[in-house]
């Protein structure tokens, strides 16, 4: 996982539906930042999205992103 093309300094489950990732800079308040998860699973149910340059969207995270 990346935070602004950079590996994350640490990721961590939080409570059963949050992931935390924490950057290995602080990302200032009101800037824009992009983070990167790189998923090994097999997205199913009608809460995951394909796109059509590869990626996966999901809605109604975090209790239907886990489904």
């Amino acid at each position: 996982m990346t935070v602004n093309g950079v590996p994350a300094k640490a990721i961590a489950r939080s409570g059963a539906h949050e992931l935390v990732i924490t950057p290995r800079t602080r990302v200032r308040r009101g800037s824009a930042f992009a983070v990167r998860v790189v998923y090994s699973g097999r997205p199913v149910g009608a809460s995951w999205h394909r796109l059509v340059g590869g990626g996966i969207d999901v809605s109604g995270e975090p209790h239907t992103a886990t489904a």
